[in-house]
């Protein structure tokens, strides 16, 4: 049995007498009353109702009538919702154009939203992946110049004394190169204590985790490998374990395999493993020694707070005891997410900011053009109240509109930030904590659809209170839409006013990194060609095997065609190397040798200052006479040479690198200073040097890892090809990796700067895009409104250029007030992020004014369409008209 449908008859007569606009609501309503009666009183009454509210319907189009009809009986508050929500989709296909600019609009603001969250998700709000990963802290030994390393001796103390740490594990760096494959292969490794995996929580997916057997000086070498490893180089095949492989020429037995999902947090990239292997006996043992991390786990119901006092107590207890290996009196524990997070909470914090800003520039964009629609549908408006429906039913159709808008610009944001996930994620990875774990998973996508939702509720609440102004204005024009065009002239100013914000923003963090590039490093990167490269294997285990293949490294190097210098150095300036050791001056000696002067350490050989272009201040660099055999020489670079030896020359006087002078002939024995360089910026652009002791590769013995520099006549990339063939002609076994331009080096350490300033400067231009789009649509809206008044100027003997200067004028006056209200906020986060950024001045004039015209070009260019507009309007059409 089917339901009696209404009246054909009267659906037939309203069909045609209610405008085509209001057509499909009003007979929607209608019917569902229809609907409602029929259930209540039957069909006869029913149909009476239908003829009935049809008829004051069509009288409300040429009178208008506030008067209630008994269209709506009393219903539920989701009544209707499945008509409302039908509606809105047909609404939003007779506008296609509209509905594409606002999703588009939403997509792109709300996708940012979600790229960001993305990455601040596993950096900052989730907790580390591993079990006991909230009870993990790594341990430090303060000093003067803030925190270090700590010896091995130390950490076997602290693991003893203190009650408050569950476990300890001691981490330090291995590079090994794997031998006996078709082409070496160079791993990034660590070796670690046995406890390490177990105090993380972390079983192999596949074998054995490290046993303390495996953790003594001579036990057989042993090695667990990164689920990608075994994926990559050993097919997947489980027969992988228990296999021997080649670790510079000395055999490995694989034992473990790690789950997929385990993240190397304190070694991004890290994809083998091995014991440490370290006894109290070894000289890299002692407690002055500080080249490993340590890495703690809280006791279960231990703070932090705690067991940092007894490690305290224990560091002052260890210095009583060896006052002459300590040069601290306490040492600290550090959150392990903090650590890790410590780099880039601020950048990340300044980028969700950034998105935050542009999502509300976004809502204030959409709140602003569909208060526009709302002005043109108020004939729909006022039939729909005037036939019943109340207005609780027009708020919750509009605001469900908008909600469906913010909803389907989440769909498109999330399909953006899906297409962009690659490059998010190398991005990340270029120096934003825990990149492998940026994914679009069902949390980011909730966050997306949230935003989405919240956004649509933002943006809607506006032209819902306009729905019922619409309504009650019926069909008059008047003050109401002057009001409303009021709203959406504060609109367009609270979206200029945030892009300011964001502009300003962007010319900070461009001023700061450009300053940042321009700073001397202390030598000519522009035309170095660098690579770094280990010699290990069986064919190198003695000193002098290592120095002659570096020198027939460097020959080959330097015979090449278009190559002018080649020379190689043990750590490269700027390339995230860090080397220091204690120097003492013999005309200087300290009692403690801990108390000596740090300074960076460079073994380098002949060529090297002249290939970098480093410049000689006094005396000679380093040439043929010396090497191995000959008097041991050092230089020392400007900074270490007016600290140590104010008012006189360094040239003559001699130094020691290490401990005791009579320890041995590598670390102690007195060289003599031959020359002074200039400073050279070793950890960072924006860190001047410090002291910086140069000595003859031939004269160190530990030098087996260096880097190759060439300079090159041409471009230094084209030589890659021919530099890697001369390499490997040498010897087959050693690896040559990252092969670079210094430029694209020294662009490393500043990656996540340039990652910031990238993404800052799209938000910033998207801000101007949106508020573009704004003053347009309320300009172009204020021209059609006020048609007749320019087309009565015009014939009053305005000019079409004055009209259009009148336009203008009211667009600039509408962002210079936007503009005057971003400024406060704009000077303080000049005041805030100016502290942070190098080299800028947070008073400097130039970053607003250069703001300032931006926004002012963008409002000018943006209302000139209007302005043309108005300007065209025919005054005799107009006279005619009236």
């Amino acid at each position: 049995m089917t339901t009696p449908r209404p009246p054909r008859l009267a659906t037939w007569i309203l069909g045609r007498a209610i405008p085509s606009t209001l057509r499909e609501a009003v007979l929607g309503d209608l019917a569902e009353a229809h609907a409602q009666r029929l259930a209540a009183e039957g069909p006869a009454a029913a149909s009476r109702a239908y003829w009935r509210d049809g008829w004051a319907v069509v009288r409300s189009l040429g009178s208008y009538s506030n008067e209630p009809t008994s269209l709506t009986p009393p219903r539920g508050p989701l009544d209707g919702f499945g008509a409302d929500l039908k509606f809105a989709f047909r609404l939003y296909a007779r506008r296609p154009a509209v509905t594409a600019l606002v999703l588009t609009t939403l997509g792109l603001a709300i996708g940012g939203s979600t790229a960001i969250y993305s990455v601040i998700k596993p950096a900052l709000l989730e907790a580390l992946p591993y079990p006991y990963g909230q009870r993990l802290a790594l341990v430090w030994e303060n000093d003067e110049s803030g925190v270090s390393n700590i010896g091995y001796a130390t950490m076997t103390d602290l693991r003893d004394q203190v009650r408050g740490l569950d476990r300890m594990a001691a981490v330090g760096y291995w590079q090994p190169t794997w031998l006996g494959i078709s082409e070496p292969l160079r791993l990034n490794g660590q070796k670690v204590s046995h406890t390490f995996f177990g105090m993380l929580g972390v079983a192999p997916a596949l074998g054995r985790d490290f046993q303390s057997g495996d953790d003594l000086q001579n036990a057989p070498r042993v090695a667990i490998i990164s689920h990608r490893l075994w994926r990559e180089r050993f097919g997947a095949d489980p027969a992988a374990v228990g296999r021997s492989i080649s670790l510079d020429g000395r055999p490995y037995t694989v034992i473990g395999i790690l789950p997929n999902d385990f993240e190397s947090l304190l070694g991004p990239g890290v994809e083998i493993w091995r014991p440490l292997g370290y006894d109290a006996s070894m000289p890299q043992a002692c407690r002055s020694c500080r080249h490993l991390r340590a890495l703690a786990r809280l006791a279960p119901g231990v703070t932090m707070a705690a067991a940092a006092g007894e490690v305290n107590g224990a560091a002052r207890r260890m210095l009583a005891a060896y006052p002459k290996e300590y040069r601290t009196l306490g040492m600290s524990l550090e959150p392990l997410k903090t650590n890790l997070t410590k780099g880039s909470r601020a950048a990340l914090m300044i980028l969700f900011g950034a998105v935050v800003l542009v999502l509300g520039i976004a809502c204030a964009n959409v709140a602003n053009l569909l208060l526009g629609q709302a002005v043109q549908r108020r004939h729909e408006f006022a039939v729909r109240m005037a036939v019943g429906s109340g207005r609780e039913r027009l708020v919750r159709q509009v605001l469900l509109e908008s909600v469906l808008l913010g909803l389907g610009g989440a769909v498109v944001a999330v399909g953006l930030t899906a297409a962009l996930l690659g490059p998010i994620r190398a991005a990340a990875a270029a120096g934003l904590p825990r990149a492998e774990a940026v994914g679009l998973d069902w949390n980011v996508m909730l966050f997306g659809a949230l935003t989405g939702l919240f956004a649509g509720i933002a943006f809607g609440l506006l032209p819902a209170r306009s729905s019922l102004e619409s309504a009650a204005e019926g069909l008059r024009l008047g003050g109401r839409a002057t009001a409303r065009h009021g709203v959406r002239r504060a609109l367009v100013i609270t979206e200029v006013g945030l892009s300011s914000v964001l502009v300003i923003g962007a010319v900070m963090l461009a001023v700061s990194m450009g300053r940042l590039l321009d700073v001397d490093p202390g030598f000519k990167a522009q035309g170095l060609l660098t690579a770094s490269i280990q010699a290990s294997g069986p064919a190198f285990r003695s000193d002098s095997a290592v120095w002659q293949y570096y020198g027939r490294v460097r020959q080959a190097a330097a015979d090449l065609p278009g190559v002018t210098a080649a020379a190689l150095v043990s750590q490269l300036p700027l390339g995230g190397g860090f080397d220091q050791y204690g120097v003492r001056s013999e005309s200087r000696l300290q009692r403690n040798p801990d108390d000596a002067v740090s300074a960076d350490r460079y073994a380098v050989t002949p060529g090297y200052f002249e290939t970098l272009g480093i410049p000689l201040a006094e005396g000679r660099t380093f040439g043929p006479p010396d090497r191995r055999g000959g008097g041991l020489v050092a230089v020392v670079n400007a900074t270490y040479a007016r600290t140590q030896f104010p008012g006189k020359s360094a040239l003559g006087e001699r130094i020691a690198m290490g401990g005791d002078p009579s320890a041995g002939p590598s670390t102690g024995t007195w060289r003599t200073i031959v020359g002074v360089v200039g400073d050279v910026r070793q950890v960072a652009l924006d860190q001047p040097a410090g002291s910086q002791v140069y000595i003859p590769f031939d004269q160190w013995q530990f030098a087996d890892d260096l880097t190759l520099i060439v300079r090159a006549s041409g471009d230094p990339t084209a030589l890659a090809p021919a530099l890697r063939t001369a390499v490997r002609a040498v010897h087959a076994d050693p690896t040559m990796q990252r092969v670079l331009p210094m430029p694209a080096v020294i662009g490393s350490l500043v990656s996540q700067r340039l990652i910031v300033l990238r993404l800052f400067e799209g938000f910033a231009l998207l801000s101007l895009l949106l508020a573009a789009i704004g003053i347009y649509g309320v300009m172009a809206s204020g021209v059609a409104e006020r048609s007749r008044e320019f087309g009565i100027r015009a014939a009053l003997g305005a000019s079409t250029g004055a009209i259009r200067r009148a336009v203008l004028l009211e667009s600039v006056i509408l962002g210079g007030a936007g503009l005057a209200a971003g400024l406060g906020v704009s000077a303080l986060l000049a005041r805030v992020l100016g502290a942070g950024l190098y080299g800028f001045n947070a008073g400097d004039p130039r970053v607003y004014l250069g703001a300032a015209t931006a926004l002012l070009l963008t409002t000018v260019v943006s209302a000139w369409v209007p302005a043309s507009r108005a300007a065209g309007h025919d005054p005799a059409a107009t006279l005619k008209s009236d």
